[in-house]
């Protein structure tokens, strides 16, 4: 009798988890989330979607005239100040001031006992001026002091102000001081957009610019999205390519170049008839080399390996006197690097052109393509000038125009980004160090590789390349990125800065080559070194999450350091 009622009890157990398991299983697999391929992240919205941002430009110049009109009405002396007068940039203003003689004004934004003024000059004479404020501390009573000076440099006046700001939104990602600056930074900061989020899926970008004391002095307003990199172009005013948030849009690609300042203010947004992406060179009368793709003009298959060249008319809201340069013209390719980020598209990404520069003295551009481990020179006449690559693997006819290596300790790099020059014969570059090799037999692995900032001398006539400077390799994995990445070189200070913008790690810490997945987190460290040998550390900020259980992470793809105002300093042509 008990054996019969433990055998019901038992089956009463048995058949409860049955029916248990029945109700509880799905009638059908749960959907994966889809995952994003790299063509997928990089498109681009279709057709000329950029109206919303030009009319966004007649605003800002409507809100800007309007200053000017109620600084003509300000009686002498007096000072009339609008915060974030475009709704872009929250740390900057407009100040306005009337003068009863024709003068010049100085304008210094002192912020504390530690820092040095921040300083504004203008150039011409007259007696209603418009400046201005920039590198404002947010919430903070921001004092600012106006000197007026005579047309013979002698000072006519000063007239002080107080500009309050409010605090940051606090999803504003801050940088974390690795190594504080002992110097002072000259009110220079470092500009760059930190993308936060899980391996290459979606991201938030925030759009930056702090300074030595990791102190967010600039900063977009993140309901319009971040550009990947800005430059400094003429009169005041930055390029980047256009965040597709401005528009109303989303995703990494775009179609869109645009000019703006930092106080806040859109001047133009110039539409490209092809995608633009990674970077851009900046010429002078106001022409641009852009790293673009050639499907809907040249009707090639490839991405990433053609350049546009063009001219960015003030009048005009499409870039001009478009010329598109196929790379694929001139460089037989060479196996693909191991990179497992490209290796699923490596057919139509051969060359994944990842940075631009130009050669301003012998008038030549440099393409630095990711996938093929090479920087290329070509001529202005588009035919090849030479090849900064490992030689091995190359076709015959590309054998002539390989750099022969000379000096001591020199190394290739691969995988390298952020081409910038110093000067005719100086080459900078980002080397990410993907394997350091083509072959499975001789490629190193995460944890014995490093990523360098590197510094070449090129003689053009002797086809012949030394390494002269580098930093990095005494890092280690620590600072190993296997994508993404920049270099700067600052000539006040003589330092180089390093965005060391992928650092890619498993959430134990390990380092890894694997950029997709959910157990991979990314870093980025900024770094400031002696341009010396050996490079010491300056100065070194981090951006990160060092939560174990969290895949969330920081990327910066590039950064541009600058004087606040620096922009003003560059002419027309």
């Amino acid at each position: 009798m008990k054996n019969k009622i433990l055998y019901i009890l038992l089956g009463v157990f048995i058949g409860a988890g049955a029916l248990y398991g029945f109700i509880q299983k799905p009638s059908q697999p749960p959907l994966k989330p889809k995952t994003l391929s790299y063509i997928d992240i990089i498109a681009a919205p279709e057709g000329e979607y950029g109206k919303p941002v030009l009319e966004m430009a007649k605003k800002h110049t409507a809100i800007y005239e309007e200053f000017v009109q109620k600084t003509s009405q300000l009686k002498e002396g007096e000072i009339y100040t609008l915060l974030n007068p475009y709704g872009t940039v929250q740390l900057a203003a407009l100040a306005g001031l009337r003068t009863a003689v024709p003068s010049t004004i100085e304008l210094r934004l002192k912020v504390d006992a530690h820092t040095p003024d921040l300083i504004y000059r203008t150039k011409e004479l007259s007696t209603e001026h418009i400046l201005p404020v920039l590198g404002l501390l947010p919430d903070a009573a921001n004092k600012i002091e106006l000197t007026a000076y005579r047309a013979d440099g002698t000072p006519l006046n000063i007239y002080q102000t107080t500009i309050q700001t409010n605090a940051l939104p606090e999803e504003l990602p801050k940088p974390e001081i690795i190594k504080a600056k002992a110097a002072g930074f000259h009110n220079q900061a470092y500009f760059m957009a930190a993308a936060e989020g899980s391996g290459m899926g979606p991201r938030k970008s925030y759009w930056l610019g702090f300074d030595e004391q990791a102190r967010i002095r600039w900063s977009f307003n993140p309901k319009y999205g971040a550009a990947s990199l800005m430059k400094p172009w003429k009169e005041g005013k930055w390029l980047a390519l256009m965040p597709n948030e401005l528009a109303g849009q989303h995703g990494w690609g775009t179609k869109y170049i645009i000019s703006f300042d930092l106080v806040g203010r859109i001047y133009n947004a110039w539409y490209a008839p092809e995608r633009l992406h990674h970077d851009f060179a900046v010429l002078k009368n106001d022409r641009v080399i852009i790293a673009a793709d050639g499907a809907e003009t040249l009707g090639t298959e490839e991405i990433e390996d053609v350049s546009l060249e063009g001219v960015l008319s003030e009048v005009s809201n499409n870039i001009t006197q478009v010329r598109l340069f196929d790379l694929s013209a001139v460089l037989k390719q060479r196996p693909v690097i191991l990179d497992n980020l490209g290796s699923s598209i490596e057919k139509i990404d051969w060359f994944h052109m990842n940075g631009v520069a130009h050669n301003a003295v012998y008038d030549y551009a440099v393409y630095s393509g990711r996938s093929q481990s090479a920087t290329v020179a070509v001529n202005a006449d588009h035919t090849l000038r030479w090849i900064l690559a490992a030689h091995s693997g190359w076709p015959k006819e590309m054998q002539p125009y390989l750099l022969t290596p000379k000096g001591k300790g020199f190394e290739w790099p691969w995988g390298q980004h952020s081409p910038v020059f110093r000067d005719a014969k100086h080459l900078f570059l980002f080397d990410n160090g993907n394997f350091r090799s083509i072959e499975f037999k001789t490629a190193l692995k995460a944890h014995e590789n490093y990523s360098r900032l590197v510094e070449y001398k090129v003689d053009d006539k002797a086809k012949t390349i030394e390494q002269v400077w580098s930093y990095g390799k005494e890092r280690g994995h620590e600072l190993y990125a296997p994508y993404v990445g920049g270099v700067d070189y600052l000539p006040e200070s003589k330092t180089v800065v390093g965005v060391f913008g992928g650092i890619l790690k498993t959430r134990l810490g390990n380092p890894s080559d694997v950029v997709e997945g959910m157990y991979y987190k990314n870093s980025a460290h900024i770094v400031e070194v002696t341009h010396t040998m050996p490079p010491q550390l300056v100065a070194e900020y981090a951006f990160k999450d060092d939560k174990h259980t969290s895949s969330n992470g920081f990327m910066v793809y590039r950064g541009a350091v600058c004087h606040m105002y620096c922009a003003y300093e560059l002419s027309a042509d």
